[in-house]
C-alpha cells in the first residue's frame, strides 16, 4: 500500500483504542492521533519498528473527550 511505511499496513481491532495509545505513544511514533470515525469507531495511527503503518481501532465509548 503506497504511502503506508514500508508498504505494508496491520489493522488491530482492540477493545479500548484511548488505552493503547495513552501506553503506546510514549513509545513509538503517532502519525494521527486518536479521533472518532463517522463509521463508528475510535481510531489512530502508529509507525512501527520496521517502518510499517499500524492501524489501531476501537468501539467509541461514549465518553466525552478532551
Amino acid at each position: 500500500m503506497k504511502g503506508h511505511g514500508q508498504d505494508a499496513c496491520v489493522a488491530l481491532h482492540v477493545d479500548d483504542a484511548d488505552a493503547y495509545y495513552r501506553e503506546w505513544s510514549e513509545k513509538v511514533k503517532v502519525l494521527r492521533a486518536p479521533q472518532d470515525e463517522e463509521w463508528r469507531a475510535r481510531t489512530f495511527d502508529l509507525l512501527g519498528p520496521s517502518g510499517n503503518t499500524i492501524f489501531v481501532m476501537g468501539p467509541v465509548s461514549g465518553k466525552k473527550r478532551d
